[in-house]
């Protein structure tokens, strides 16, 4: 893991996030920190939460204080970057009398709300957020205020991976001018998830190749709450219902269980969890809101078809009927419907998936993101 306290003082960019790798700004971060520095530029990571022995030893290193790095990256010219904090309001205020050069991605609109994840459904949210919140967030009007004060100051360069998100932030922070970064991901450079790959996918998972595997993943699993965790066991009902050789995962909570053909798996890292995409026949992705998910891009990458709710972003990256199937927000008979669809009928699954994988290929890589960064950061900071 690089370290701000030996090499070279070349101005390079430190990516921050709140946890070391786990989550999608941790791997956005992680992705763009090795993408910059194929490209000439030289990166680093830092972060609040630790989840590895690596990342253990790096925080020793730094004698548990996380913001240090953000310090010695300021001191010495670094970029900053952020993607997420536990505080952003606090870590704001610590940086303010740093003067950094400051990058933004905004992957939810915490920070630049009261503290909302994504406020779509808020009757406040377009003027100012109401105090006391009805979502029960404290200090919610100050903390909007002081923030967009705090942000106005320090002047960051602010990049949103959907113009969807962006909008949001327009509203939220008037005068802050987001740039669009769709995210990225490796993506395979031929298609891994047709047959008869698919087949060995699901012989290599455990699972017969002659089951329809349906695929449910959010960080959180069914706790998951804009991901629309709680549905996961309602919409695979209705699917079995109409699909009885239909075998579930809920990939992303806290246990390992089995229930009949439904499966709960615990969080599974990038590798592994491609595999089980590789092997599925459909991916089922309720969400209440979302910026630019990259469980969806995982899907698209990996040859397996995606049915969600058109949800924020989503509709930017899939096309309906063409990349995957889309249903209005909060169906749950359509989205069920449309996965057990593709089920039934798995060339119609392999039909979006072969586009899907091909629209990706020109749009969602790490190479276009990491290229599009760069760019971004050459006409702002020179």
């Amino acid at each position: 893991m690089s370290s701000f306290n030996s090499g070279p003082a070349t101005p390079g960019v430190l990516h921050h996030s709140f946890l070391e790798c786990r989550g999608g700004a941790a791997r956005v971060a992680d992705l763009l920190c090795a993408g910059l520095e194929r490209l000439g530029l030289q990166a680093a990571r830092s972060f609040e939460v630790v989840q590895t022995h690596a990342g253990q030893r790096w925080m020793d290193d730094h004698q548990g204080d996380w913001f240090a790095a953000l310090a010695a990256a300021a001191a010495r010219g670094w970029l900053v970057h952020l993607h997420a904090s536990g505080d952003w309001l606090g870590l704001l205020e610590r940086l303010l009398p740093l003067a950094p050069r400051l990058v933004i991605t905004i992957h939810d609109m915490r920070l630049a709300t009261g503290g909302c994840v994504f406020p779509t459904d808020c009757p406040h949210f377009s003027r100012a957020c109401a105090d006391p919140c009805p979502r029960g967030l404290p200090d919610t009007a100050a903390r909007r205020q002081r923030v967009a004060a705090l942000l106005h100051h320090l002047h960051p360069l602010v990049l949103c991976p959907s113009q969807w998100g962006c909008d949001l932030v327009r509203q939220a922070v008037p005068g802050l001018a987001p740039r669009l970064v769709p995210n990225g991901i490796p993506w395979p450079a031929t298609l891994p998830g047709t047959l008869p790959g698919k087949r060995a996918a699901k012989l290599a998972a455990g699972v017969s190749p002659a089951a329809r595997l349906a695929l449910f993943v959010a960080h959180g699993g069914e706790a998951a709450g804009v991901k629309a965790g709680d549905t996961w066991q309602a919409l695979w009902e209705r699917i079995k219902r109409v699909e009885p050789q239909a075998v579930g995962y809920l990939i992303g909570g806290t246990t390992h269980s089995r229930q009949g053909d439904l499966v709960r798996w615990p969080y599974l890292e990038p590798e592994t969890l491609g595999r089980m995409f590789a092997a599925a026949d459909c991916l089922v992705y309720p969400s209440w809101a979302d910026n630019h998910p990259l469980t969806v891009l995982e899907a698209m990458a990996h040859g397996c078809p995606v049915t969600a709710w058109a949800a924020g972003g989503i509709g930017e990256m899939v096309t309906h009927d063409v990349t995957g199937r889309l249903v209005s927000v909060g169906d749950l008979e359509g989205l069920a419907t449309a996965a057990a669809e593709l089920l039934r009928h798995p060339a119609r699954g392999r039909r979006l998936a072969v586009a899907a994988h091909a629209a990706g290929a020109t749009r969602f890589t790490e190479a276009v993101m990491s290229r599009t960064v760069l760019r971004l950061l050459t006409q702002h900071f020179t």
